[in-house]
């Protein structure tokens, strides 16, 4: 196998797992606006109903008009997380299954570290050097 897919193999991992743990409010709330600021598309409740649109006032009577859409959301944060409004009658509301954004910082030296360890001393990149590599996109790169 050549340096440069070896390379390559090593910085998609290191990759994959950056992006694994990048979340948005598309993903998950912030439990300390306790979801105030989420804004994704889960529209059905933690047991499973539907949600009503936030503009709708049936079945149930709508205290925020915050859009032609039945996301859960938390308005004013007056609840503990994401909620909304329920299509059942005989359930005003309630809160919806979206997880808490993992808060803990992507420590990217020891990703490398470990990468480092993986790759061995079989391999050598050129990394760091005034040396030229061919990088994974098949072109050359130089090193600043």
């Amino acid at each position: 196998m050549k340096v440069s897919a070896i390379v390559a193999v090593a910085l998609s991992v290191f990759v994959g797992v950056a992006k694994a743990n990048e979340q948005d409010s598309f993903d998950c709330y912030s439990a300390d606006s306790k979801g105030s600021d989420y804004q994704g598309l889960v529209s059905t409740t933690a047991s499973g109903r539907t949600c009503q649109k936030w503009v709708a006032n049936f079945p149930q009577k709508s205290e925020f008009a915050i859009g032609n859409h039945n996301y859960c959301r938390n308005p004013d944060g007056g609840k503990d997380k994401p909620w909304c409004y329920t299509l059942d009658p005989a359930r005003e509301w309630e809160y919806c299954e979206v997880p808490v954004c993992d808060t803990t910082k992507t420590d990217y030296h020891a990703q490398a570290d470990a990468i480092k360890t993986y790759m061995g001393h079989t391999v050598d990149c050129n990394c760091g050097s005034d040396k030229t590599a061919e990088g994974p996109w098949g072109g050359v790169a130089t090193a600043h």
